[in-house]
C-alpha cells in the first residue's frame, strides 16, 4: 500500500520533469535548506511536503513536455556506459537534435553512479553535455590514463579469438589517444595503430614458442594477423587431436605380432662315450 508521502508524489508527477534551475529556484522561494537538499530527487520530495507547492507548481508554473529519445532506454546495470554514451550520442546526430538540448535527453535516463556523477556537476555545468559526459566516464574510472593502463596490462581472455582481443586492444589504444576523425581517415595512421596493437599483443603472450611463430608471419593489418593467430591456434588444436586420436587407438587382436617359439636344441647322450669316459 502507498504511503502519504507516495501519494502526494503521484499527485504531482511533473515536478521529477521540471529542469534542475526550476527546482531549485522553487527550493529557494520556499525557504527550503539547500545544503541538505543535494539531489534534485531530494529537492523534489521536499517541495511535496509544502501544502502551497501545488498552487505555485500548477498555476505559476507550466511544466514542460516530457523530453524522451525514442530508441533509448534507461540505463541498467548491464550495459557499457560508453557503449550507453555512444548510443545516445548517435541517436542525437541522426535526429539532428541541439547539442543544447542533449543533457535534458539524457538526465532522466541516468542511475546508480552516472547518475551521482550528473548531480555532482553545478548547475552551469549540468546543461554542458560534454563535462556531463566527462564526469559520468571518470566515475567509471574509464578516463585516458585509465585506458592506456588497460592497454598496456591487457591479457587474452581464455574465451576469447584473437580477433576479438585485437579489437579489445585497439578500442583501448583509441581510447587513451583520443585521435581525431582526421587522422582516423588517413590510412598512413591506421596501419600505425595496427603495428601499435600487434607489438602490444605479441609482447602480452605468455607462450614464447607461439611468439615466435607469431613473429615470423608477414601481415599489412591488423585484421590480417589476428586471422593468422587464430589459424594457428586451430592448427594446434587439431594437431592435438589427432595425436590424442592415436595414443588412444588400440590394435586388432589378430593384427598383434606372436612371439615366435625359441629353438633349443636337444642335448645328445651318446651311450659310448658315456662309458668310455667312466672306464
Amino acid at each position: 500500500m502507498a504511503t502519504e508521502e507516495e501519494t502526494k508524489l503521484e499527485q504531482y508527477p511533473h515536478l521529477k520533469d521540471l529542469k534542475a534551475d526550476y527546482i531549485k529556484h522553487l527550493c529557494e522561494e520556499n525557504g527550503l535548506d539547500l545544503s541538505l537538499l543535494k539531489t534534485k530527487e531530494d529537492r523534489i520530495r521536499a517541495l511535496q511536503t509544502l501544502p502551497t507547492l501545488s498552487d505555485a507548481a500548477s498555476k505559476s508554473f507550466t511544466a514542460p513536455p516530457v523530453h524522451r529519445l525514442k530508441g533509448f532506454h534507461v540505463l541498467n546495470e548491464e550495459d557499457d556506459i560508453e557503449c550507453y554514451l555512444s548510443t545516445f550520442e548517435r541517436l542525437c546526430v541522426d535526429r539532428k537534435i541541439p547539442d543544447g538540448n542533449w543533457s535534458i535527453l539524457l538526465e532522466p535516463c541516468l542511475t546508480g553512479k552516472a547518475q551521482k556523477a550528473f548531480y555532482i556537476l553545478t548547475e552551469t555545468q549540468k546543461q554542458n553535455y560534454l563535462t556531463i559526459k566527462e564526469s559520468i566516464l571518470a566515475a567509471y574510472r574509464l578516463t585516458p590514463d585509465a585506458f592506456r593502463e588497460k592497454f598496456h596490462t591487457a591479457r587474452k581472455l581464455p574465451s576469447e579469438t584473437f580477433k576479438q582481443y585485437g579489437s579489445r586492444l585497439n578500442l583501448y589504444l583509441r581510447r587513451w589517444i583520443k585521435p581525431s576523425d582526421g587522422l582516423v581517415s588517413m590510412s598512413e595512421f591506421i596501419n600505425i595503430l595496427d603495428k601499435l596493437v600487434v607489438d602490444q599483443l605479441i609482447t602480452s603472450l605468455n607462450d614464447g614458442s607461439l611468439r615466435m611463430k607469431l613473429l615470423e608471419q608477414r601481415w599489412s593489418t591488423l585484421y590480417e594477423f589476428t586471422t593468422i593467430a587464430d589459424n594457428i591456434i586451430i592448427a594446434r588444436a587439431s594437431c592435438r587431436n589427432r595425436q590424442a586420436l592415436v595414443g588412444n587407438t588400440q590394435i586388432p587382436p589378430q593384427s598383434q605380432s606372436v612371439a615366435s617359439p625359441v629353438y633349443v636344441p636337444a642335448q645328445s647322450h651318446d651311450t659310448n662315450t658315456t662309458t668310455t669316459h667312466q672306464e
